[in-house]
Parts: structure tokens; sequence; C-alpha cells
């Protein structure tokens, strides 16, 4: 309907002031701790990931390629011609995309028909200790618990070339959750640093709109300007290019400077080009809202608003990846227009594997 015509309207949001949020947010995380097998949740060292519910779990995991023979099968039976293409430069060493992420991107289709097999990856993560919280009451995110002694019985010491027995008498916990939109980051981060005492990293990584660049570059920041407060965050970021040495599918661009927008689709052009000569080169939604729940975080007082704020020297580990989904300056997409296909899967995985290699490094510098 609203395709066909010109309309008006207004939208009501029932019980959606400041205080429902708040309490939304800690019944959400209530009901996390109340569902995980892992107990004492709150008292123990903490990472925090604001990512999705796939690339850090699979890198950790590596079981697709327990079926690869039936995946390269299903792309072939079912004639996808590029997909084919692709495995084939695989096969013969010329494609610089990882074979290992080129299945994950299969197995999301395969599983649709074959939902049995989903059953399998499950069992197999459940197996390794890793809890899937699914989103069914409060806040529409969902959480995944992973207590790094999982680590240790995973794929992932051959992929970071390391020794993880170490990790059997570990008390850290990782929550990874998917992503939040916005003001939302702030309520959910806030709430989480409240309610743990023990915080040891957070690392957010998400897609966002670069005005610079192709289509899954990788973005590492150093200046953050949020347009809820008009605070400029100077970040001592994490992440350095050494983190992505294996990346070869796209640029790995550092010292980056974004804008957090209130939203997705708010970008005339411009807005756009007013950002592009300002310096301006990511722009995105949570990194803001998230950096605003640090502050408080390390500070005695609430967030300001309109000030320079420095976060080096943070008693919290912080790490800040983008990937590109999106160049709209430059081909007039906007972000929320369309999904990202396979050309940002080789970022996502090895962005998600460079949070996981800096979660180890922490705990061997612990």
């Amino acid at each position: 309907i609203i395709k066909s015509k010109k309309l008006s309207f207004s939208i009501r949001l029932l019980r959606g002031h400041y205080v429902d949020y708040k309490k939304a947010a800690q019944r959400w995380f209530e009901y996390i701790v109340e569902h995980t097998q892992h107990k004492d949740l709150r008292n123990k060292p903490f990472y925090f990931i604001s990512s999705n519910t796939h690339s850090i779990v699979n890198n950790l995991t590596g079981w697709v390629t327990k079926v690869e023979p039936e995946l390269i099968s299903y792309i072939k039976e079912h004639k996808m011609k590029q997909l084919v293409e692709y495995w084939k430069l695989i096969e013969k060493g010329e494609h610089d995309g990882s074979r290992e992420n080129f299945l994950w991107y299969i197995l999301k289709k395969y599983e649709v028909d074959h939902p049995e097999v989903r059953k399998q990856r499950e069992k197999y993560e459940q197996s390794l200790g890793i809890d899937f919280i699914e989103a069914k009451h409060y806040l529409d995110i969902n959480a995944q618990v992973i207590p790094l002694k999982a680590i240790r019985n995973s794929g992932l010491a051959g992929k970071l070339d390391c020794d993880l027995s170490s990790f059997e008498n570990s008390e850290a916990h990782i929550l990874n959750i998917d992503y939040p939109l916005g003001s939302g980051a702030y309520m959910v981060l806030s709430t989480i640093l409240r309610n743990v005492n023990n915080p040891q990293g957070v690392y957010i990584l998400g897609k966002a709109s670069f005005l610079k660049g192709n289509l899954g570059d990788i973005g590492l920041p150093k200046q953050i300007f949020d347009t809820y407060t008009n605070n400029t965050y100077q970040l001592e970021n994490a992440f350095t290019k050494e983190y992505f040495k294996d990346f070869k599918t796209g640029s790995v661009v550092d010292n980056q400077m974004v804008v957090s927008t209130k939203g997705t689709l708010l970008h005339p052009d411009e807005v756009i080009k007013k950002y592009f000569m300002q310096g301006y080169s990511v722009i995105e939604m949570e990194d803001g809202p998230y950096l605003n729940a640090l502050y408080e975080t390390t500070h005695f007082n609430r967030y300001p608003e309109e000030e320079t704020i420095p976060l080096s020297g943070n008693p919290i580990d912080v790490g800040i990846i983008h990937y590109a989904s999106d160049t709209p300056y430059t081909k007039a997409i906007t972000l929320g227009t369309r999904n990202l296909g396979y050309e940002g899967v080789e970022a996502t995985y090895v962005s998600s594997l460079a949070i996981l290699r800096r979660i180890v490094e922490m705990e061997v510098r612990n």
C-alpha cells in the first residue's frame, strides 16, 4: 500500500518511555542470567561482543567443514552458478577468500532446506558449552554465552596458531549479542555493565556506510562523532591492521572518523556530502551510544554533551571494527536498503576472528 500511493499517517509507540526501556533491558539481562547453564555470570571475568549470532561462534567451532561435500553438491544441484565459480577458484587456490568462510555462507542457505543439519550444528555448539538465548521476552536481541573453556576444545587454536590448553581452568565468559540499533545500544551496554563486576573488554563489530572504499572493506575508527549528544570520542582502538594481515578480499583502513547517526535512512545527499567534506568516512548507528555507556562506567557522572572526550587509558579494553555494507556517497545505496551478500562474508568472519584473537591475548596477559 505504501508503495502504491502517497500516504499520511502517524505512529504511536505504546509504553515507550525511558523508564520502560530501562526496565526491559534489565529484565532482558536477568533472563539471560537465569537461562544460561553458566552460573554466577555477574562475578566472572566478562567480555562483551556486539556483532551477530553466527560469525563469532562459527569461527570458534569450525563445524561447517564436516558437511563440505553436501554443501558443494547443493550449490551444483541448485545451479548456483556464481557460487560454483567461486568454488572452482577456491579449489585451484585462485580465490583470496577463505574456504571455510565460503562454506559458512552456503550453509545458511542449506539449513533452510535441511533443518536437521541446523539441529546437528546446534547440538555440537551445545557440547562445547555454548548457550544460545533466544529473544522471547523484553528486547528483540538474541544472545550467546560462551565460556572461554570452550575455546580450548574448538577449532580456534589452529586458526590462531597457539596453545589454548591453559584455558581449561578459565572462568571468563563471553556474552555475544545480535547488535541493537541506535540508542538501544546505550541501554543494553549500560545495563550489562551495571550488572557485571569484572568487565574485561567491550568489542563492537557492525556494518556501516563507507563514504570512501568498496563493499566488504574493513574500517578501524579513531574518532566518533555522536549525533545524539554531539560528543566527539577519541578512541584508542584495541584493533590495528596487524589483526587483519591475512585479509585479502578487500582493504583495511585505520584511523577512521565516524559519525553515529540516529537513523539509517536519514541521509540526504547534502548531509552525506557535508560529512564527507568534514573528513568523516563512515556512517553508522551504534558507536556513539555504546561509548556513552562506557563513559558512565569509567567516570563519576552521566555522559556529557557537546564535548571532546579522550578514551585513552580506559580500564576496559575497547575495540571497534566496521565493514562496508554500502557506499552511499558513490553508489546512492543507503544503509537498510539491501542485504550484504557474499562480498561481506570475508570481512565479517575475519573481523570476528580478530575479536576472538584479542580476547585470547587479554586472557593470556591476565
